[in-house]
C-alpha cells in the first residue's frame, strides 16, 4: 500500500480495487483481474507469472524468552510453543518447517494459538504466543528494535515463491501486464534492499 501511490501517478487512468485475504479466491468466479499469491500455486486453470521469492526467518518475541526460554536444538521444539497458522479450516496442522536443502522438513510442536491470517500471526509471535516463521522483509525492523529475536538460524524455512495469477486469455489486458510489471519492480528493489541491510 505505501508503495501504490507510485503505481497510480505512472496510471492515472486507472482505478485499483484491493481485496485482501489470506485464504484462496475463485479468481473466475469472483471476476478479478489478478491475484498475487504467496506459496505453491495449485490452480492450473490460471496464467501463472514469477514474481519472486519471500525469505523466512523463525522468530520468537522478548517477552516469549522471559518466559519460556530460547530453542537452540530441534530437539528442543516440543518442549516450546509454536504459533499455529492456517488459512483454512481444513489445512492441515501446521508445525515447524525447515529446509535441509533437498526437501522440506516439519517438526510437530503443541500450540495455543491458530490464526488464519497473516496480521494475527505477526501479533500473536510478538504477544509472545510462540515461535513464528514471518517474512524477513517485514520483520527486520522488529529484529533490528529488539522487538523479535531470531532463533534456530541452521533450521531455516524454504523461501515462499510470490507469483501473480489471471486468467487464461488471448490478449491479457494492459492493466493487467502494467501492474504485475511494477509488482516484479517493486519486489526486486525490496528485497536487494533488505539483503543488503543484512549483509551490513
Amino acid at each position: 500500500m505505501a508503495r501504490l501511490p507510485e503505481f497510480l501517478v505512472r496510471h492515472p487512468d486507472l482505478q485499483v480495487d484491493v481485496f485482501s485475504t489470506d485464504r484462496r479466491v475463485d479468481v473466475l468466479a469472483d471476476a478479478f483481474d489478478c491475484v498475487v499469491r504467496v506459496g505453491a500455486v495449485v490452480d492450473e486453470s490460471l496464467v501463472c507469472r514469477p514474481l519472486g521469492y519471500l525469505p523466512l526467518t523463525n522468530v520468537v518475541s522478548r517477552g516469549y524468552i522471559e518466559s519460556n526460554g530460547i530453542p537452540e536444538t530441534l530437539e528442543d521444539l516440543p518442549l516450546h510453543w509454536l504459533v499455529n497458522y492456517q488459512s483454512n479450516v481444513s489445512d492441515q496442522i501446521a508445525g515447524f518447517e525447515y529446509s535441509d536443502g533437498k526437501k522440506v522438513n516439519v517438526v510437530h510442536m503443541p500450540h495455543r494459538i491458530t490464526v488464519n491470517n497473516s496480521a494475527a500471526y505477526q501479533s500473536a509471535c510478538r504477544a509472545g504466543l510462540g515461535i513464528a516463521q514471518l517474512p524477513r522483509m517485514s520483520i527486520m525492523r522488529g529484529i533490528e528494535a529488539g522487538v523479535f529475536v531470531e532463533v534456530l538460524p541452521d533450521y531455516m524455512p524454504a523461501p515462499m515463491p510470490i507469483n501473480q495469477l489471471f486468467p487464461h486469455r488471448r490478449n491479457v489486458p494492459k492493466r493487467v501486464r502494467v501492474f504485475g510489471d511494477w509488482l516484479f519492480e517493486i519486489l526486486r528493489i525490496s528485497m536487494n534492499t533488505n539483503e543488503r541491510r543484512q549483509a551490513s
